[in-house]
């Protein structure tokens, strides 16, 4: 703002003098727009017997774009964009170095980051902190995105620190022995000849049971044709159970051998073997 005095006879006159004026009320306006942000009273959600404030929750958090409260949630987990499991993960809130603002990070301990494959005998110094949370900073480009919209977790580690897993390989520390199940299965065909007026049935039967870690399986057919007796016949009978410390199968019956070298054989007894096949 500027203002020009002049005097005339016995008023001021002669030279212009300008005076700047600064108006306090434009620099607060500025300064009140700077730091101006939305806000929500809490007291406006207060029950009216609701008479503790501290019982009004905290809201915040929400007023941050994307931000989310801690707490578990189940996600998929992904790993240099591949699926490893879909489980409950603790999520925490942490600064992130780049805005300064609150984002929630996976809670992670080194043994889950084991059973994703990552090397923690490299890293002597990673630890975890009270709440069990592995101290990821000193991976080099270890990476966490949750994108909560997806409820997905995308991890990315470098290949340096993977330690090297056959493809399908699952930790024996995940087996389990399912669940107690009655299994069976059927496929049951007929026919006609009308020249020789026969006609014929054949039913195949599969069942099983599952019993903690045993498992009994039947194959048995069935077969009737005109002028002649039903037949039973029993293909195979065994029961099996895997041994996890041994990484081995026992198999006890009836059954046939693994065909990866020769041709399937019939076995009869006993049989012990390395089923655990994987792709490199």
């Amino acid at each position: 703002m500027s203002i020009s005095i002049k005097k005339m006879g016995g008023a001021l006159s002669g030279t212009y003098h300008t005076f700047f004026v600064l108006v306090p009320a434009l620099a607060l306006g500025l300064s009140a727009n700077a730091l101006a942000r939305d806000f929500f009273d809490p007291a406006f959600i207060k029950s009216v017997n609701q008479g503790d404030p501290s019982s009004i929750p905290d809201l915040s958090l929400y007023s941050t774009r994307d931000a989310q409260a801690p707490g578990v949630y189940r996600i998929d987990v992904i790993l240099n964009n591949s699926l490893q499991e879909t489980a409950d993960i603790r999520f925490v809130d942490k600064k992130d170095p780049a805005t300064d603002a609150l984002k929630l990070a996976p809670c992670l301990s080194i043994a889950k980051l084991t059973t994703y494959g990552l090397r923690s005998d490299a890293f002597p110094t990673l630890k975890e902190d009270a709440n069990g949370c592995a101290d990821t900073s000193i991976i080099p480009d270890f990476t966490t995105d949750f994108n909560f919209n997806t409820q997905q977790l995308l991890i990315s580690i470098p290949q340096a620190a993977l330690s090297t897993i056959a493809q399908g390989f699952v930790s024996p520390d995940e087996f389990d022995d399912g669940i107690n199940a009655l299994l069976t299965n059927y496929q049951f065909s007929s026919g006609k000849d009308y020249e020789a007026d026969n006609e014929y049935y054949n039913l195949n039967l599969q069942s099983g049971l599952n019993i903690g870690p045993w498992r009994l399986r039947n194959l048995s057919t069935w077969n009737k044709s005109a002028g002649t007796k039903s037949d039973w016949d029993s293909v195979y009978l065994y029961a099996q159970r895997s041994i996890v410390s041994l990484k081995s199968t026992l198999v006890m019956g009836e059954s046939t051998s693994l065909s990866s070298i020769f041709g399937q054989r019939a076995l009869h007894g006993d049989s012990a073997g390395n089923r655990y096949g994987h792709d490199s």
